[in-house]
C-alpha cells in the first residue's frame, strides 16, 4: 500500500515542494523545530487542505484516555503535484509521527515524518510516483505579441534561487526573522508606523489566518503558481495563493468608486519589454506577516514586470511608499520562469 521512494520529479514540483514548507507563516513563531517529539497512535483523519494540510491522530495518553493530537503538514496543492492525495494517510492506520513540539499546544505539532506499522516511512516532503512531465513551456515561445507588446501570459514559478538566496521572501534576509529576532525593518517607520507595529501582533493578527493575500510582496515572493493573461484593455495575474485575483487597468481609468482593498486598485501601461503597474487604494494592513511590517492606506506601489526576450525570465520588481508610516521607499524583486500546467483551486480553509 505504501510504496513511495522514486528519485525523478519534475522541475515545477521540486520548484514547490522542497522549498514552500514553511510559506504560510512564519514556522518559528509556531513550533520549536529545537524541540522533538514522537506521538503514536491511530488516525483519526487526515484533512486535505490549503493553507496546511493536518493530521488528526487519536492518542492514548498516560492516563489512559484518548486525546487527540493535530500534526500540520504541507498545503494540499504542493503536496497533490507530488503524488498526494487524502489517501496517503488513511483513517485508522496506526503511525508513529515524529515532529516539532507547538509552542502553545500541547497536543500539537509540525510533522516531519510518520512511520507506519509495516515500517514505511513517509516525510513531509515525499515525492511519490508522479508521471513524468518534461518542462516545455519555453519552446516556441514568442517573447513578444504581434503588436511588439512583450509576452507575458502564460504560467510562472518562482526561480529556484530566489528561493536558496533569499528563503521563500524576505527581501534577501534568508528568510523570516524569528520571534526573539529584531524586526530589520524597524528604521523605516515613522512615529505612526512605530504605533502601528506595537499594536500588531504577529501570532494573532497575521491576516493570513483569515485567508487573506496579505500583500503584492506576499503574492509575488510565496512561491505558487501564478498566471498571467493579457488583455487589449487589461490584464488578469491570478495567483494560486489563496485564490487571489488583480486586474490591471490598461486604459489609466482611474476608479472613484473604488473602496480601499488589500490589493489596491492598479493601473498600467507597456514600457518597452516591461509593464509599469501604479497600484494606490490600499487598506491599512502588514506587508510582511512576521515579525511586522504594517502599512497606511497611503501606500502606493510601482511594479516593474520585465521579460527577457533572450532567456525568456520574467523580473519584477516593486517599490513601496508609505509617507504616513514609513520615512522611506521600500523594495523587493523576484524573478520567474514558465511552466507547463495550470493553476489548481486553492480553497483556503481554517
Amino acid at each position: 500500500m505504501h510504496n513511495l521512494y522514486i528519485q525523478w520529479c519534475p522541475i515545477f514540483f521540486l520548484i514547490c515542494f522542497s522549498s514552500i514548507g514553511d510559506s504560510h507563516h512564519s514556522f518559528d513563531y509556531h513550533f520549536d523545530r529545537d524541540k522533538k517529539i514522537t506521538v503514536e497512535g491511530l488516525i483519526k483523519e487526515y484533512r486535505f487542505i490549503n493553507p496546511h494540510s493536518h493530521l488528526l491522530i487519536n492518542v492514548v495518553n498516560e492516563e489512559g484516555s484518548i486525546e487527540v493530537w493535530d500534526c500540520e503538514l504541507p498545503p494540499a496543492n504542493i503536496l497533490r503535484r507530488s503524488g498526494w492525495s487524502k489517501d496517503t494517510l488513511p483513517e485508522g492506520e496506526r503511525i508513529i509521527v515524529t515532529g516539532s513540539a507547538a509552542i502553545r499546544s500541547d497536543t500539537e505539532c509540525a510533522y516531519d515524518y510518520g512511520v507506519f506499522s509495516d515500517g514505511t516511512k513517509i516525510g513531509s516532503r515525499h515525492v511519490f510516483n508522479t508521471k513524468e512531465q518534461k518542462n516545455n513551456s519555453n519552446d516556441n515561445v514568442e517573447p513578444v505579441l504581434d503588436n511588439s507588446i512583450p509576452n507575458l501570459s502564460g504560467v510562472w514559478i518562482m526561480l529556484r534561487s530566489n528561493f536558496e538566496s533569499n528563503g521563500i521572501g524576505y527581501g534577501g534576509m534568508g528568510g523570516p526573522p524569528g520571534p526573539n529576532e529584531p524586526n530589520p525593518w524597524i528604521g523605516l517607520f515613522s512615529g505612526l508606523g512605530i504605533k502601528a507595529l506595537n499594536e500588531y501582533d504577529p501570532i494573532l493578527n497575521d491576516p493570513a489566518f483569515n485567508c487573506s493575500p496579505v500583500s503584492i510582496s506576499r503574492l509575488w515572493r510565496n512561491g505558487q503558481p501564478i498566471e498571467i493573461s493579457q488583455g487589449e484593455k487589461s490584464i488578469s495575474i491570478n495567483y494560486e495563493w489563496m485564490d487571489a485575483k488583480r486586474v490591471i487597468n490598461l486604459e489609466g481609468i482611474v476608479n472613484s468608486n473604488h473602496i480601499n482593498s488589500t490589493l489596491g486598485y492598479s493601473v498600467g501601461e507597456y514600457d518597452g519589454s516591461s509593464l509599469i503597474v501604479r497600484t494606490k487604494d490600499y487598506s491599512d494592513g502588514v506587508i510582511h506577516q512576521h515579525p511586522g511590517l504594517p502599512n497606511s492606506s497611503e501606500l502606493e506601489s510601482t511594479e516593474v514586470i520585465t521579460l527577457d526576450p533572450d532567456s525568456n525570465i520574467l523580473s519584477v520588481s516593486w517599490i513601496y511608499r508609505d509617507p504616513l508610516y514609513w520615512l522611506d521607499t521600500y523594495s523587493e524583486q523576484r524573478s520567474f520562469q514558465k511552466v507547463g500546467g495550470s493553476l489548481e483551486p486553492y480553497n483556503c480553509q481554517h
